[in-house]
């Protein structure tokens, strides 16, 4: 006959037993709880992080040539690229690309902008904002509040919907954004212009 031990014994193998069962449950629960709350972190970083870039907005808007304090090659300027920071912070490095497609052709390639400036009232007595050159392609601040705006030498037509576009910026947390024509904003991973 076997001897299958006595009952203390038994009874000792099924309690560790169950107390094995018991904490693989409480582990893999603890787990699920950690990775939930990882979960929320990083979400709540993500909007952390988009906040400042969300008060940011791009639109296009139709110039008055004189109040642009640029030479006679930008006579014929009318409508420019204007980034308007809502946010509270400053804003940098801000470039702007376009890219014409005019009806029928094949889209031309994308182009920085050939100026880059600041949108405010000059002289300050003058109720209308004007373009203030601060760059060639880049504006490299542009204050919490304030508006800076982006033209282009050659382009054929005024039509903002035969254009496509794409806004790159720093914000003041050092973070690389883009805003393209459909307000689609993107964490950049880095910049490249």
């Amino acid at each position: 006959m076997v001897n299958w031990g006595d009952a203390p014994t038994w009874v000792t193998a099924g309690v560790a037993f169950l107390a094995l069962i018991a904490a693989a449950f409480a582990y893999r629960t603890q787990s699920e709880q950690l990775r939930l709350q990882r979960m929320q972190l990083a979400d709540q970083t993500r909007v952390q992080e988009r906040d400042q870039a969300n008060r940011v907005d791009v639109v296009w808007q139709h110039i008055d040539p004189s109040a642009l304090l640029l030479g006679d090659e930008f006579a014929n300027v009318d409508s420019m690229l204007v980034i308007v920071n809502n946010s509270k912070r400053p804003v940098r490095r801000a470039a702007c690309k376009i890219q014409q497609t005019p009806i029928g052709l094949s889209p031309q390639p994308k182009r920085l902008a050939d100026r880059g400036g600041e949108l405010r009232p000059y002289p300050p007595s003058r109720s209308q904002d004007t373009f203030i050159w601060v760059g060639d392609s880049t504006v490299p601040v542009i204050k919490a509040g304030a508006r800076g705006g982006f033209i282009w030498l050659s382009v054929e037509g005024s039509d903002a919907n035969f254009f496509r576009f794409w806004v790159r910026f720093t914000d003041d947390a050092g973070l690389d954004w883009e805003i393209d024509t459909n307000l689609h904003l993107e964490k950049l991973a880095q910049r490249d212009w």
